[in-house]
């Protein structure tokens, strides 16, 4: 795929991990910029040597482009910049300030450089000041929020008619659906977050990444308003902010409650009770299970009968360190559990199969057609051929670029 947002950042798919913090170091913007995306490493929680630390070990990871998200209210912002200017970092999106006070000397050092928005007014002021692309976020999204709260689906079409730069979508979208949505509103590229904190390469903790796993419809509120609005997922910490405010706490009182630490207590250490955990909607939706959940997206499905899947194979996946690491390959084995794990998202799409499980019957037939390396695209489609209660038989088809890796006949058994 080509379009403005590819050209400019020099990758294959207008897809930006965004830069969160307490997630998104080297290791989560390498794998993301291996499988063609932009990987933002997040500088709001490092200080400028960790940062620069980060940056050369993203470098020595990856040849592809990564970039890095500086908070411009953060303490460190004049040194992070420096650090980032030094390196000489491809892209920097910049965020909470205004973008007029680095633009210029960021193009100077050869960086590209977007900002992240919250209304049409700021989106043409990111336009008069040079940049070179707009983040448009929805409060859909994890973390900080702007204080108008508009969202996604309202705002991207606004900010759209409002200028002539490369647009970059943000809030709520995590899949193929989503992306497709923020397309047909305007946008050229999309930024995910909360998909890729909870991803085997992001440094949150394990037990914040369980946590988000399990949330459900409402399992995130939108609090800290008189701060700056912050979706945080219900914990005792939230259940202390929502008791605050409703007895009318000034900010004062509330940056107190706040204190220092808390969100790297919350996100990075695992303190799930009084942490600040802040993460976006659409994980009350997601059904990741780590580490051997084969495949990142779904993005065609049709209960009972067939669903199309994507795996984004990086350089980061445990089973290169041992599978010719010489010459990385992906096992044929995980190809055909990947297949799988599309077809039993298929079978378990039906009323009369929710909540039960999908297992291996039989692998009635498997060839492999080419080798499936880093940097590749898998697509996965599995299609039901014929059912008898709980049993059913599936072909599945594995392909790279259009052309067959792998294809296979499959057993199910429900149980």
């Amino acid at each position: 795929m080509e379009n403005r947002i590819t050209t400019l950042f020099g990758i294959r798919y207008p897809i930006i991990a965004g830069g969160m913090i307490w997630c998104s170091g080297w290791r989560l913007a390498a794998a993301v910029s291996d499988a063609g995306g932009l990987g933002l490493i997040g500088a709001g929680s490092m200080t400028p040597d960790l940062l620069r630390e980060h940056i050369r070990k993203c470098r020595a990871a990856t040849g592809k482009p990564f970039g890095v998200n500086v908070p411009l209210m953060y303490r460190y912002a004049e040194q992070i910049m420096q650090v980032v200017m030094e390196e000489r970092v491809p892209a920097v999106f910049t965020s909470a300030g205004s973008p007029k006070t680095w633009t210029g000397q960021l193009h100077a050092a050869g960086c590209k450089v977007a900002h992240v928005v919250s209304s049409t007014k700021f989106a043409l002021k990111c336009q008069e000041a040079g940049v070179d692309a707009v983040v448009a976020e929805g409060f859909e999204a994890g973390g900080h929020n702007g204080r108008e709260e508009t969202a996604t689906m309202a705002l991207v079409p606004q900010v759209r008619a409002a200028i002539t730069i490369p647009l970059i979508a943000a809030g709520g979208i995590a899949t193929g659906r989503g992306m497709l949505a923020a397309f047909a509103l305007g946008a050229e590229g999309i930024q995910m977050g909360t998909r890729f904190a909870l991803s085997e390469e992001s440094s949150a903790s394990d037990a914040f990444k369980r946590l988000c796993i399990g949330l459900e419809e409402g399992g995130t509120m939108l609090a800290l308003k008189k701060i700056g609005p912050t979706r945080l997922i219900r914990n005792d910490f939230y259940t202390a902010v929502e008791t605050a405010e409703n007895r009318g706490a000034s900010a004062e009182e509330l940056k107190e409650l706040l204190g220092r630490g808390r969100s790297k207590r919350g996100i990075f250490e695992g303190n799930l009770a009084d942490g600040e955990l802040e993460i976006g909607q659409i994980m009350e939706i997601l059904p990741h299970r780590q580490p051997f959940l084969l495949i990142d997206t779904i993005e065609e499905l049709e209960p009972g009968k067939r669903a199309v899947g994507k795996k984004c194979v990086s350089y980061n996946e445990p089973y290169f360190a041992g599978h010719f690491p010489a010459e990385p390959v992906m096992p044929g084995v995980l190809i055909v559990e990947a297949l799988a794990q599309v077809g039993a998202v298929a079978i378990l799409g039906c009323d009369e199969f929710k909540g039960k499980t999908a297992y291996f019957g039989a692998i009635n037939s498997a060839k492999f057609k080419r080798k499936v390396v880093p940097g590749d695209v898998l697509m996965l489609e599995t299609t039901m051929i014929k059912q008898k209660g709980p049993i059913g038989v599936a072909s599945a088809k594995a392909t790279v670029d259009g052309k067959v890796a792998v294809i296979a006949e499959l057993t199910f058994a429900i149980g």
